[in-house]
């Protein structure tokens, strides 16, 4: 009987390397198939963007075609952890438009962060339908969506089409999204206490290895970083991968070991 499939399904590029690349490489090391389904990856039309995109675009030191930027340095962070790309066509939300193109979805960071546009409300089948069929049967797979910390538009989409799946047998595990996780408007504590389900969190232990391949990873995502708070030192690069070492050391506790990662799954 074939192994179990892991697949992590990433809203942008960069956000299951920045919450889970330890545990993938370590996977990866353990001869597991593992898959890294980017879902917002798709390409607008640069001559037609909302006016948050264009801020987005030409801040220092992002580039001028961000999914293309995010798609190449996706491809060098997964080739270092040894996972298998997927990158999605779906057009990230400040990109996305109503039905008859006339109106702008999101149109500034608060609203990126708020409740879903009803325009929206269709792709959560949808994606629930594309992740199914890029899963095997459910006893032979195992999907890793986002917890939604940080109540990111892109995020609760696929966070939601997971969930509809794990509604349908699939075994689904929920990461915290980092580094949303460690802002206090979009904390766990806030996530958790803003639903009635009955979560279970579980510490995955990190060997020296997949932390060091964890980091050399991220260090490929300098225009993602840069597009989100661009510094011409690269300090802003140093001072994510100090909390992401910060934040694994205290996950690290629950298990007995020095760093982890931590994952959540819906009780019974």
């Amino acid at each position: 009987m074939a192994s179990k499939q892991h697949i992590y399904l990433s809203p942008h590029f960069g956000d299951a390397v920045l919450s889970c690349g330890g545990q993938i490489a370590q996977r990866r090391q353990a001869g597991k198939t593992v898959i890294v389904a980017t879902v917002f990856g798709g390409e607008p039309r640069v001559e037609h963007l909302s006016p948050l995109a264009r801020k987005r675009r030409d801040r220092s030191g992002a580039g001028r075609n961000l999914p293309a930027q995010g798609r190449a340095e996706e491809i060098q962070a997964l080739a270092i952890l040894d996972a298998e790309a997927r990158p999605g066509g779906y057009l990230n939300g400040i990109y996305r438009q109503d039905q008859d193109r006339r109106r702008w979805l999101y149109t500034s960071e608060e609203a990126l962060h708020g409740p879903l546009d009803p325009a929206d409300e269709p792709l959560v089948a949808e994606l629930a339908q594309v992740f199914a069929a890029l899963a095997p049967e459910p006893g032979r797979c195992v999907i890793y969506a986002p917890l939604g910390v940080g109540n990111h538009v892109d995020h609760q989409l696929v966070h939601r089409a997971a969930r509809s799946l794990h509604e349908h047998g699939y075994r689904v595990r929920f990461y915290e999204d980092f580094p949303s996780v460690l802002e206090g408007a979009g904390s766990l504590q806030t996530t958790l206490a803003g639903t009635t389900l009955r979560w279970q969190p579980k510490a995955i232990a990190l060997s020296k290895r997949s932390l060091r391949l964890k980091a050399e990873a991220i260090r490929c995502y300098a225009g993602q970083v840069a597009a989100l708070a661009p510094v011409a030192d690269g300090s802003q690069l140093d001072s994510l991968l100090e909390a992401i070492d910060s934040y694994a050391r205290q996950a690290g506790r629950e298990t007995g070991g020095t760093h982890a990662e931590r994952v959540w799954r819906l009780r019974p």
